[in-house]
């Protein structure tokens, strides 16, 4: 290539073959992710199923992206949202079952722990899943008596 402007030519199509090669690195990057989040929510939703199954006295139900768990007249709600990791959380027959979004999600700054956002008097609590979230969930939507120590 010869002429006028071949110098300013070559300088954009090296800045853009650098845009294009770093979108397609975060493309890339989002896929994996999302990828690794199908999966992950995939085993969120069969550990759940066995702690509730070991709980007993609940009732257990799992589809494909789905998990409910019941007790009572009170149902708590896993539900896949979206292509990635995110769980909905619905709380049905409880005194706090408030159209909020509850949801599970993993926390990369917690090393991609499950992280409950729990919604409750319009303030959000969030709580890591399997420390405290998933105890008082259960207290809270299912209105189960609280495990002693």
């Amino acid at each position: 290539m010869t002429g006028k402007g071949v110098d300013l030519a070559l300088r954009f199509r090296k800045a853009l073959d650098r845009t294009a090669a770093e979108q397609d690195r975060i493309e890339r990057q989002r896929l994996r992710r999302a990828v690794e989040g199908r999966r992950a929510r995939t085993e969120l939703f069969a550990d759940l199923e066995a702690f509730g199954r070991a709980v007993g006295h609940l009732d257990v139900e799992r589809g494909p992206e789905r998990l409910t768990m019941g007790w009572g007249e009170q149902r708590l709600v896993f539900e896949a949202v979206g292509d990635g990791d995110e769980v909905g959380v619905r709380l049905e027959g409880s005194e706090d079952a408030e159209p909020t979004p509850h949801r599970l999600y993993r926390e990369p700054r917690l090393g991609d722990r499950w992280v409950l956002s729990l919604w409750r008097r319009g303030r959000e609590e969030r709580l890591t899943l399997f420390d405290s979230g998933l105890e008082a969930l259960l207290v809270i939507a299912l209105e189960l008596p609280g495990p002693e120590d």
